[in-house]
C-alpha cells in the first residue's frame, strides 16, 4: 500500500479537452475490448432475451470486429437500419445492457455486490407492500453487511430496518431509537476509517518529498486498538511501515508487515472476499525481504502465498487481482 505523488506542469488545457472527447467517442469500444470470452458470450445470451436486443447485438458484434473505432464505417454498414439515425442512442443503450450484464455475471463474485441487490430486492418488495418477504432479505443483507464489515452498507439496512418497523410497528419508538443508534455506530466506524485512509496518504506524500524530513508520529500510529474495523487495522500497519522506513528503521517497517500478514490470516473470510489485499500485503513484504536480502525468507513466504493461491478461484476477469499474483511470480524470477 504505497502512494506516489505525481506533479503536472505546464498543462496544455485544449490538449487534455481533444484527448477527453476522443476517449470519451471510444469509450464503447473500449469497453466491449476489455470483455472476456466468458462475458461476451454471457452478454451474447443476455442480448438475445430483449426484445430489441438484436440491433445491439448487431452493434455489439460490429464494434468488436474494429480494431481501431471507425465511427464512419459503422454508419456505412448499418447505413438501411433505422437504428443508425440515432447512433449515439444505440450506443448509449448498448453500453448500459453491457454493463447490466458484467453485473449479473459477476453477481456472485463479492459480498458487497450481493449485498447492493439484496437491498434492490428489500426496496422492490417495500414499494409492493411485501413487508414478510422484506424482512428475511434485511436478515440476509444484515448477515452479510455484519460479517464482512460493509458499513455503508450497514447504514442502508438499518435505514430500511426502521422504514419497515415504521408501517408494521407504527408506534415502537425503542426499535427505532435501536436502529439510529446502530446506523450512528456504524458512521462512526466509517469516519474512523477514512481517518485512518488520510494519514496513510499523508503519510505516503512525506514519504517521497525531497526534503526527506522525519515524519511525526501520529497519535493514530500509536495502537491498533485505535483502529475500529479491520480495514482501519490494516491501514494502521501498512502506514506504519512507511512512517518506520521514513524514519530508517527497517527493523519496525518489517514487524510492521508481518504483523499485517498475520492480522489478515486470522480473517480467512476476509482473505477470500478480497484476496487481492493479502496478495498485495505478501508482495510487499516479500519487496522488504528483498530490500534487506533475506532471499531465503522471500522465498518462503513466496511459497506459502502460492499455496493460497492454489486454493482461490482465479480468473482473469479480475485484472487486479490477477496483476497482484502476477508480480508474486515476477519477485520470484527476479530473486532467483
Amino acid at each position: 500500500m504505497y502512494f506516489i505523488s505525481i506533479n503536472i506542469v505546464n498543462i496544455d488545457i485544449n490538449y487534455i479537452n481533444r484527448s477527453i472527447l476522443m476517449v470519451k467517442k471510444e469509450e464503447l469500444h473500449t469497453l466491449i475490448h476489455a470483455l472476456s470470452k466468458s462475458e461476451k458470450r454471457y452478454f451474447q445470451l443476455f442480448c438475445s432475451r430483449e426484445s430489441r436486443g438484436s440491433n445491439y447485438l448487431k452493434l455489439f458484434e460490429a464494434i468488436e470486429s474494429q480494431e481501431k473505432y471507425d465511427q464512419e464505417a459503422i454508419k456505412e454498414q448499418f447505413k438501411n437500419e433505422k437504428f443508425i439515425l440515432q447512433l449515439h442512442v444505440t450506443k448509449n443503450y448498448l453500453r448500459k445492457l453491457i454493463l447490466k450484464s458484467l453485473r449479473n455475471f459477476h453477481a456472485n463474485t463479492s459480498k458487497n455486490i450481493e449485498l447492493k441487490d439484496i437491498l434492490h430486492n428489500i426496496e422492490v418488495l417495500f414499494n409492493k407492500e411485501l413487508y414478510i418477504h422484506c424482512e428475511t432479505e434485511l436478515k440476509r443483507a444484515n448477515n452479510i453487511a455484519e460479517k464482512y464489515e460493509l458499513f455503508s452498507g450497514i447504514v442502508e439496512v438499518e435505514t430500511w430496518k426502521r422504514k419497515l418497523r415504521q408501517v408494521m410497528h407504527p408506534y415502537d419508538y425503542t426499535s427505532f431509537k435501536e436502529t439510529l443508534t446502530s446506523q450512528e455506530n456504524a458512521i462512526e466506524v466509517l469516519k474512523n476509517n477514512n481517518e485512518y485512509w488520510k494519514l496513510a496518504v499523508n503519510t505516503s506524500i512525506s514519504l517521497f518529498k525531497e526534503d526527506e524530513k522525519r515524519i511525526k508520529k501520529h497519535a493514530l500510529l500509536s495502537s491498533p486498538d485505535d483502529a475500529l474495523s479491520l480495514e482501519a487495522k490494516v491501514l494502521f500497519y501498512s502506514t506504519s511501515s512507511l512512517y518506520h522506513i521514513n524514519n530508517k528503521n527497517a527493523l519496525k517497517a518489517g514487524i510492521a508487515l508481518y504483523d499485517l500478514i498475520e492480522l489478515l490470516e486470522k480473517h480467512p473470510n476476509r482473505i477470500n472476499h478480497e484476496p487481492g489485499l493479502y496478495a498485495s500485503s505478501i508482495n510487499n513484504l516479500v519487496s522488504y525481504l528483498i530490500f534487506i536480502k533475506k532471499y531465503k525468507e522471500a522465498l518462503e513466504l513466496i511459497q506459502k502465498a502460492k499455496r493460497k493461491y492454489d486454493n482461490w478461484k482465479i480468473s482473469t476477469e479480475n485484472r487486479v487481482l490477477f496483476k497482484q499474483i502476477l508480480r508474486t511470480y515476477n519477485i520470484e524470477l527476479e530473486i532467483y
